[in-house]
């Protein structure tokens, strides 16, 4: 599975190459993702929403990892939260370890 955020001339380049493999395509939108995790809409544009998906993203690593050596970028930990919405799309019932599953707005 591929997770793509947006779309535009990229998304079609992943979906073409994908498409050779038979490898299955998302294409989301961030705001898709975000009212996943976010309680208010109001910041999601902003520094605030970014650190909030740094902080989350790193409970989900550590809830999977034992250790964790690497400083996560906020693109890095938007891209951890975009893929845990594309699994919960895919398969409505999954369950996630208890961490990540109160991470979760529903």
């Amino acid at each position: 599975m591929i997770v793509l955020e947006g779309g535009g001339k990229m998304a079609g380049i992943w979906e073409q190459e994908a498409a050779k493999h038979n490898i299955e395509v998302f294409v989301i939108q961030a705001q898709q993702w975000r009212e996943l995790f976010f309680n208010s809409a109001a910041s999601l544009h902003s520094y605030e929403a970014k650190r909030k998906a740094i902080e989350l993203a790193r409970i989900v690593v550590t809830s999977c990892a034992r250790k964790v050596s690497w400083r996560l970028s906020d693109n890095t930990a938007e891209a951890i939260l975009a893929g845990i919405y594309a699994m919960k799309l895919r398969q409505k019932n999954l369950v996630f370890p208890p961490e990540i599953e109160k991470l979760m707005r529903f």
